[in-house]
């Protein structure tokens, strides 16, 4: 690891204005940080992790409690899984990273997985982030706090062809499995020796509570994706970028009420299902109460009522 810390340059930096460690006195906080982008590889992931970078300098105490964890296919295959773990990365399934969030750590998601990795190209920047709710409900029930990061340049260490790219989308919208076409050095998996540099953001504060509520989800996850955007536009230049190279977030369109109105429906015909029919209403009485007292009453609309059969 640190042969790849020292040929790409990789480099973790924290912007001044970054406090991960607010408290000395308490325990340090616990933290989701999305790693942005995936790439071929996700080094940025790897980034987080290297001894002597800004967080461990700067931060000690949250990391040496960080966790990085990886798409659970890579631990089916032999030798693999055990330089994964050896290498100290935990598998991302939910009920991993809920085990490291109870236990006080914090843990680095790769949020945009194969649909993000598919789709790497050289020179362009994308994340995806459809689909992807799931990171701000955990943050929600664990009681952590999210973390945006950047990995700039880490597109641009490999080249990429994209034969067949209908039949490979197909088997990553299908059976989950990506296969890109990449190379490096003389036609190899060896990356380009070129720098790599994970910018780490502010941390956004979500509501902690055991059943969030759609608007709550709704209301974090933009925060997120807003806050991914500035950091990008913010360290762009000071990466080398040039001016009119820009991020391309494919995400969640904004909720109208219509949309929040029959989540918060499902949201409460789940909970109904999962407690009962008293201590579901009851639930989701005060799951609605909390998001009103966090948002303002307008931006919680009561649940759609289900349409009457003529």
């Amino acid at each position: 690891m640190a042969t790849l810390r020292d040929y790409l340059s990789l480099k973790c930096v924290i912007p001044d204005d970054v406090d991960l460690d607010p408290k000395p006195e308490q325990q340090p906080p616990s933290y989701i940080f999305g790693s942005h982008p995936h790439g071929i590889h996700a080094f940025g992931c790897s980034a987080l992790n290297f001894a002597g970078n800004d967080m461990a300098r700067y931060f000690p105490r949250v990391w040496h409690r960080l966790t990085g964890a990886i798409a659970s296919v890579i631990f089916r295959v032999p030798i693999v899984r055990e330089v994964m773990l050896a290498h100290g990365y935990r598998d991302a399934s939910r009920a991993v990273c809920e085990k490291i969030l109870r236990e006080g750590r914090s843990v680095v998601l790769v949020l945009g997985g194969e649909q993000e990795s598919i789709r790497t190209r050289g020179g362009e920047d994308a994340v995806w982030l459809k689909n992807r709710k799931g990171f701000v409900r955990l943050a929600m029930r664990e009681g952590a706090s999210l973390v945006p990061t950047y990995s700039f340049g880490l597109v641009d260490i490999y080249d990429y062809a994209f034969p067949l790219q209908a039949l490979r989308m197909w088997m990553v919208n299908t059976l989950r499995v990506c296969v890109p076409i990449f190379w490096g050095v003389a036609g190899t998996p060896c990356p380009y020796e070129r720098p790599v540099t994970t910018v780490v953001g502010a941390p956004i504060h979500v509501e902690w509570t055991l059943h969030p509520h759609p608007a709550l989800v709704e209301d974090a996850y933009c925060r997120y994706v807003d806050a991914l955007e500035r950091l990008y536009e913010t360290h762009k230049a000071a990466a080398g970028y040039p001016a009119d190279r820009n991020l391309h977030v494919t995400r969640d369109p904004p909720a109208s009420k219509e949309t929040l109105a029959k989540e918060a429906a499902a949201f409460r015909a789940r909970l109904i299902h999962k407690l009962g029919p008293e201590d579901g209403r009851i639930t989701f009485a005060d799951a609605e109460q909390r998001a009103r007292d966090a948002l303002g009453e307008d931006a919680v609309p009561a649940p759609a009522e289900p349409k009457k059969e003529r």
